[in-house]
């Protein structure tokens, strides 16, 4: 039976200890801890056996300070709220990614493990925009994008990938520029391009295997020749846009906002999302010192929305 397998990658034993602690106990299947560099050459070696999560101790010295937490979920648990609600309760710089780990097997014949992974993944219509997956029919009443499922980040079920797609088909017009930061599966990118005529997109992410997946995303629904997908380190440096969304978390939003402004046409609009209402005051006042102010356009499920325009 396929799994869902979420990632998080973190710079201190203690929170090594305590996030492997809270991914046990909201019901991960296993987690297992590497270190972040391994096969590079600052790897860390650490010899002798690792304790087990559960009996970590702050600043254990056979835990690494970079590492990488991976853990196991079914099918059907909802990854995508996992991941925010880690990536906000500990503040992390780097949004946690997930994906399907196919590679493990029960004693289900591969028909049924099949057939429970499509009901597992169901459309999702936001607007006039519908979501969909491979074994699905288009619906022609709908824009259709359709996506590899539990792939990257971005599958439409997530409050702040609702409020970006809302906010994107009240705001994208034909023949505008679009730059989509933390782009997971690609799915604000693609959708835009969908939405609106010559629509001229950038999507990047951190993570290489988000890039890859945004990628087989926009060939899947015919759009790769409006969209480049990319990793931030290879993003153009000198290219401006009409419209910045970025939908990961408040942490490297507020890190993030001298970078995004700079991308921004004068008179540009931005969007961003991943802030819970509660972190929204911080994350404007980010903004406000880079000479844009934000303001909470819509809510959804604790979920803010800021939107702002460049002068």
């Amino acid at each position: 039976m396929p799994l869902q397998r979420i990632q998080v990658i973190v710079h201190s034993s203690t929170e090594t200890a305590f996030i492997s602690d809270v991914l046990f106990e909201l019901g991960a299947l296993s987690v297992s801890v590497e270190d972040n560099f391994r096969g590079r050459d600052n790897e860390c070696p650490i010899y002798g056996e690792p304790p087990q999560v559960g009996t970590l101790g702050n600043d254990s010295p056979n835990v690494w300070q970079n590492a990488k937490i991976s853990a196991l979920y079914p099918i059907g648990y909802d990854v995508e709220q996992l991941t925010m609600f880690i990536g906000t309760k500990f503040g992390l710089i780097q949004s946690p990614t997930f994906s399907l780990q196919t590679d493990v097997f029960d004693e289900k014949d591969p028909d049924t493990w099949v057939r429970e992974v499509q009901e597992s993944f169901v459309p999702i219509v936001v607007g006039n925009i519908r979501i969909s997956y491979p074994w699905h029919n288009p619906d022609p009443s709908f824009t259709n994008v359709q996506l590899e499922p539990g792939m990257a980040f971005g599958t439409g079920e997530h409050s702040t990938t609702k409020l970006c797609l809302s906010w994107l088909q009240r705001t994208i017009k034909p023949g505008l520029s679009l730059l989509d930061y933390g782009t997971g599966s690609g799915v604000l990118a693609i959708a835009s391009v969908l939405v609106a005529e010559n629509i001229s997109a950038v999507g990047v992410d951190l993570d290489p295997e988000a890039v890859n997946t945004a990628i087989s995303n926009a060939k899947r629904n015919q759009v790769e020749d409006h969209i480049m997908f990319c990793e931030n380190r290879n993003e153009p440096q000198d290219r401006l846009y009409d419209v910045v969304v970025a939908n990961i978390l408040a942490e490297p939003l507020k890190h993030l906002a001298g970078e995004l402004v700079r991308r921004m046409k004068s008179g540009a609009c931005i969007a961003l999302s991943g802030v819970l209402c509660s972190q929204a005051v911080e994350v404007t006042e980010s903004y406000q010192g880079e000479g844009v102010t934000l303001q909470q356009a819509e809510v959804d499920d604790g979920w803010a929305l800021l939107i702002g325009t460049k002068p």
